[in-house]
């Protein structure tokens, strides 16, 4: 079981700041999470 609280050091690097991520993929993966919470709430699950 990995420590949590290091988990943080061994899978991120120093370069992985905002401007290398993805703009497209960020904005794909937020509407998928407001639909799935959207839905959730429609629903009452």
């Amino acid at each position: 079981m990995p420590d949590s609280q290091r988990y943080f050091d061994f899978h991120h690097s120093p370069n992985d700041t905002f401007d290398q991520v993805n703009e497209r993929e960020m904005q794909l993966g937020s509407a998928a999470i407001a639909s799935l919470i959207y839905l959730t709430d429609l629903y009452n699950l």
